[in-house]
């Protein structure tokens, strides 16, 4: 009796993670070279 009950117990706990994973991270790297700039000019980017 105790294994029928342990059973879906387990597979309903074991679910949780994936159920829980609803968000999607990402990582951006910018990379860009700034030519002709005269030295002390401002550059707004």
């Amino acid at each position: 009796m105790l294994r029928r009950s342990l059973l879906p117990l387990l597979l309903v706990l074991s679910s949780l993670p994936a159920l829980a994973q609803n968000e999607r991270h990402f990582v951006f790297h910018y990379a860009f070279t700034v030519k002709n700039v005269s030295p002390g000019e401002h550059v707004r980017v």
